[in-house]
């Protein structure tokens, strides 16, 4: 009646923002908090059993003014599952800065004997914590929560989502030694086998052998097999991270990865991993020089992709399958276009995953190198490059840095030779790092040298580009791509 307020559809509103203030500011300031919460407190009661939707963090944000001197002990339950929810739904829309905070309230209200009062609500809540801390680059706390895990739970089964969580936050910083052996650790829990190496003569035959297995089987048949049932589960997603980990680690225990996974699938059906593991044998054959075996490579490839479809939650895996399919075996038969579209939507959804970052930047590796081959825009490119430089450092990715930064040399050359586009950071400390491990450090010198090759055709040093390429060709672990790129730019060069 006094007009200071008006009906909106079901809603009352104040008609203006200076009534709200002046309404709000009548409040006394230390009484705010407990207005706030004795609101919030209403709101719930209200609301309790519904689905409140993006609603839920209105009701909970005006509780968490009372934590913790306000809260009363009957209602102590109940918040910390509030929050406990509204910082999963947080998660869901990618705001992980928000659910860290709302995972924090809840952890402020648990009880000191939580871990045996509640230990299944501890376990979700350490673990879920722990992917928003990695996930805003905070692993110090990240390892903290996860080792808090692996300390309290009872059996292998409760602690194999922190392992895995574990051992990939120690391969995006680097740390492969020790990410190797905690999926060989737990590999061998799950009673699997895995050699400390396999010499080639064992690998071909090993390839030989899973890829006659496949021959057999029409795409029509990959592609109908049988879902897998929970058992083997996490065997394949250990798996999966751990022939990532081999790339840097053991390049030649991968096709033997590679091939386990598959003939695992084969015998007792497929899972999201089971793709992975496809994908991954596709670009193994693809790394091998005989035509027939690209043809094959891009046929199992490519049902492993329609297999996709099958999954609701597909991307979960997307970033990894996109890099390893789009990057090593596609570009031999799509557009490079293509290729690169489907690489830029790897990285931005591993991006908003959160837990997904190292993937992400694995695509990003290959979404500007194929962008370079495929002539796109040199300043857009660069500018993308700073990009996604920028967000490896906030992440404190080490992993993919020094390869896509070698790219980024290529394209500040060929702009302005480097006048105007240099790097922007340091990162010097980064060589030292490289250098201590061989199979690190031998894929940079091939990136880099591959790199030179490049810059050096088109800027017109014909002898300098032979000798890169020369020296390129002469590696061991040189892609099969970079190989034929080398090989085509050595020859217009020639």
């Amino acid at each position: 009646k006094g007009g200071f307020v008006q009906k909106v559809g079901s809603a009352i509103k104040f008609v203006h923002d200076k009534v709200w203030e002046a309404a709000y500011g009548l409040i006394p300031d230390d009484e705010k908090n407990k207005f706030h919460y004795n609101l919030g407190l209403l709101l719930f009661s209200v609301s309790r059993g519904k689905d409140l939707g993006g609603a839920i963090f209105h009701v909970i944000d005006q509780i968490n003014h009372g934590i913790p001197q306000l809260i009363q002990p009957q209602m102590t339950r109940d918040i910390i599952e509030l929050n406990f929810y509204s910082g999963s739904k947080a998660m869901d829309r990618s705001d992980y800065k928000t659910a860290q905070s709302y995972f924090s309230n809840s952890f402020l209200l648990l009880p000191e004997d939580h871990w045996s009062s509640d230990y299944e609500f501890s376990l979700q809540l350490y673990f879920l914590s722990a992917k928003v801390a990695y996930s805003c680059g905070n692993i110090e706390k990240a390892y903290i929560l996860l080792k808090k895990i692996l300390e309290e739970g009872c059996c292998l089964a409760d602690k194999l989502d922190a392992y895995h969580l574990y051992a990939t936050i120690l391969h995006a910083c680097e740390e492969s030694d020790e990410a190797y052996t905690t999926c060989h650790e737990v590999l061998s829990q799950l009673n699997e086998t895995i050699p400390d190496s396999v010499d080639m003569r064992s690998t071909m035959a090993i390839v030989k052998e899973t890829g006659d297995m496949l021959q057999k089987k029409s795409d029509t048949e990959l592609s109908e097999m049988k879902e897998m049932d929970n058992v083997l589960l996490f065997t394949l997603k250990f798996y999966t991270l751990l022939i990532c980990i081999a790339f840097w680690k053991k390049p030649t225990i991968m096709p033997f990865i590679g091939c386990r996974m598959i003939r695992i699938s084969l015998e007792h059906g497929v899972s999201l991993d089971s793709v992975v593991g496809l994908v991954m044998y596709a670009g193994v054959l693809c790394q091998q020089s005989k035509l027939p075996n690209i043809r094959e490579a891009c046929r199992i490839g490519k049902v492993a992709m329609s297999m996709l479809k099958r999954f609701v939650n597909s991307s979960d895996i997307l970033p990894r399958v996109n890099f390893c399919y789009y990057g090593f075996t596609a570009v031999h038969v799509l557009p490079l276009q293509v290729c690169s579209a489907n690489l830029r939507k790897g990285f931005e959804v591993g991006m908003s995953a959160g837990d997904s970052a190292t993937d992400a930047f694995y695509n990003s590796i290959h979404l500007i190198r194929i962008s370079l081959l495929s002539g796109e825009n040199l300043p857009g490119l660069l500018e993308e490059t700073d990009y996604h430089l920028e967000a490896m450092t906030r992440l404190r990715n080490k992993v993919s840095m020094p390869y896509l930064l070698a790219y980024r040399e290529t394209i500040a050359m060929l702009i302005d030779k480097g006048e105007s586009t240099g790097a922007k950071q340091n990162y010097g400390e980064l060589e030292e790092k490289i250098e201590s491990n061989a199979v690190y450090a031998q894929r940079h010198k091939e990136t880099l040298s591959v790199n030179r090759a490049l810059q050096s055709f088109w800027l017109g040093y014909t002898q300098r580009c032979h000798h890169y390429a020369k020296k390129s060709l002469e590696m061991q672990l040189l892609g099969r791509h970079n190989k034929l790129v080398i090989l085509f730019y050595g020859e217009c060069d020639c």
